[in-house]
């Protein structure tokens, strides 16, 4: 049996290989020869299968051919080591950043959440978070009172560097605390009967703190909200800022004052007798803070690495200018000849150039290399503020450095694209990528099919199911196996249609995309692959107008023709082009009907 298959195989490719060697050799054959040219018309032919010829060609023959240094290549290489720099310099400032504000929560959630436990700051699953709430009335209030306490007496009892705000005109502390509390407009039981009024409420309130004074929040909101009830709560918010600083250290070490705005919600818009408590900090730059930071003369010497960094930053936004410049006129060039090629073709063989062929003058990868010297650029820039202290959002410069330099990355994948032992992952992505659409079409209506059904009817009873986005989340990581024994184990055992169901939808869901679905988009991918190995192997025998027209140039790089200037005559089919473009604009004529000898000598006077 295996001696009989190896036979059929080694069968099957030597008549793919045949047939490959009988298509390439009449492909070789002249396919425009039925086409009788003037000796004028050759020589535009000529001329313009050279021009492609070269522009097709990779920076390797282009040396060849005309002597011309590879600028665009070296840019590029030389472009990768400074953005690689550039980006971990700021990632190892970012981290230090990051980190400030991650401790600061974790101590703002222990000073101002009574009994917060170190276990909720674990990364278990389900979030352990989402356990602390509060659950009675007294409760309530103790834990409120609890906030207005340490709030008071942040300076004294935190390890951290916390400060409340100066008013620079009375010189006195700023120790306010803003409350936000919003009800429904009534919800009330009398007689065994419900009155209710949906509509929302808000009371707004600052009270004034003390250090070593207790407030009794239950005076202070009977006060302002004297109507207050939970019967009617739908949240409680308490808002307050604290002064800290944040120390860079490293060879660039500095300090920067951050305003932390802390929100407390207590959030009962569901009314299911438990009260959620969470906390939220945000960031804000104080710039007049900032600006008043006295260093010492060693700190002083030390910010000479800052105006290196500076610098650094400034050249490479001239390096990704200059990029984007040399990518854009390649872009340039390709689109002006690919307009002198498609009227090439309506004049002397009277013929449209198909889209695809057209496609081949758009180089995809000078587009993706623009769009990450514009990311770069708007990232440094967004750095430099960030470095003067003039803007303190850089989640924003974190997105756009990261995103530029992915694309960098992948930019330099062209070069590798040029040989055939390192092109094979990009020939089979763009092989491949129509029929992976088309079956993501059909595999992504059967993925949703299984999502909306298993939110719904699952979303109830199981916490990874109950919002569409965390249901689709956790389908996806179903297919990848994760967590698979948890997710069975957690479903409802006392709802036995709702439990059967779930084994149903789950077996049939894992069996289905991960022993047919996946299955299948593998296969989709490695036909290609393998169609792309034998015409490496074999010869490629695809190509359309445009690539017979060039393949008909036999000219080699080192032949010596490439670098001798246009003839006179190529000038005179320029002349032709714009008089013929100027008719075209005026007659809305885009192809000449005639005799083909004829050529440009039949353009319109």
């Amino acid at each position: 049996m295996r001696s009989n298959r190896a036979s059929v195989q080694r069968s099957v490719s030597e008549d793919y290989q045949n047939s490959v060697q009988s298509a390439n050799s009449s492909g070789g054959e002249d396919p425009f020869s039925s086409y009788q040219l003037t000796e004028e018309d050759q020589e535009f032919a000529v001329e313009l299968r050279r021009e492609l010829k070269f522009y097709f060609m990779n920076p390797i023959e282009k040396f060849q051919a005309r002597g011309r240094k590879p600028y665009k290549f070296g840019v590029q290489l030389f472009k990768i080591l400074v953005v690689t720099i550039q980006l971990i310099i700021f990632g190892q400032y970012e981290y230090q950043f990051t980190q400030f504000i991650h401790d600061n929560v974790k101590a703002m959630e222990h000073l101002f959440l009574k009994d917060w436990d170190p276990m909720y700051d674990s990364f278990a699953y389900p979030s352990t978070r989402d356990l602390y709430a509060m659950y009675t009335v007294d409760g309530f209030y103790e834990h409120v009172d609890n906030v207005l306490y340490q709030y008071a007496n942040i300076e004294d009892i935190a390890i951290g560097t916390y400060n409340f705000d100066v008013n620079m005109t009375t010189k006195q502390k700023i120790q306010e605390l803003e409350f936000e509390i919003v009800l429904y407009e009534e919800v009330a039981h009398t007689d065994s009967t419900f009155k209710i009024n949906l509509t929302e409420t808000t009371d707004k309130f600052t009270i004034h703190v003390i250090p070593h004074q207790n407030i009794s929040s239950r005076d202070v909101i009977n006060q302002h909200c004297p109507d207050f009830s939970f019967d009617r709560l739908i949240q409680v918010r308490l808002n307050f800022t604290l002064e800290s600083i944040l120390l860079k250290t490293g060879d660039h070490p500095s300090a920067t004052c951050m305003n932390l705005e802390i929100y407390i919600y207590y959030n009962y818009d569901r009314h299911g007798g438990r009260l959620p408590v969470t906390l939220k900090v945000t960031d804000i730059l104080d710039r007049n803070c900032t600006a008043k930071i006295n260093f010492s003369s060693e700190g002083a010497t030390k910010e000479m690495a800052g105006i290196f960094i500076f610098c650094y930053d400034v050249f490479v936004m001239l390096l990704c200018i200059l990029s984007f410049l040399l990518c854009l006129r390649s872009l340039m060039n390709g689109r002006h000849l690919k307009k002198k090629t498609v009227i090439f073709f309506q004049l002397v063989y009277n013929k449209e150039l198909s889209r695809s062929d057209r496609m081949e003058f758009l180089n995809l990868w000078y587009v993706i290399i623009c769009i990450s010297d514009c990311l770069t650029i708007a990232g440094t820039i967004c750095k430099i503020l960030l470095d003067f202290k003039v803007w303190a959002a850089s989640d924003y410069c974190s997105l756009l450095l990261g995103c530029a330099t992915s694309l960098v990355y992948f930019g330099i994948l062209r070069y590798f694209g040029f040989f055939n032992k390192y092109n094979v992952l990009l020939l089979t992505l763009k092989k491949s990528m129509p029929n992976v659409l088309r079956f993501s079409v059909c595999a992504g209506i059967i993925y949703l099919a299984y999502g909306f059904c298993g939110w719904i009817v699952l979303g109830p009873y199981h916490g990874k199911f109950r919002t569409f986005v965390i249901t689709m989340e956790c389908m996806f990581s179903l297919i990848n196996g994760d967590d698979m024994f948890a997710t069975y184990e957690e479903m409802p055992q006392n709802k036995t249609l709702i439990f059967v169901f779930s084994k149903i939808y789950l077996y049939s869901f894992i069996s289905l995309f991960i022993y047919v679905v996946l299955s299948l988009f593998i296969s989709v991918i490695m036909d290609t692959y393998e169609t792309v190995k034998d015409f490496q192997r074999f010869g490629h025998v695809e190509g359309g107008d445009l690539k017979k027209f060039i393949d008909l140039c036999e000219d080699g790089p080192e032949s010596g023709f490439f670098r001798r200037k246009a003839r006179k005559n190529w000038a005179k089919l320029r002349k032709s082009i714009r008089r013929y473009s100027s008719f075209e604009q005026t007659h809305h004529n885009p192809i000449i009907h005639g005799n083909h000898c004829n050529g440009p000598h039949n353009l319109p006077t």
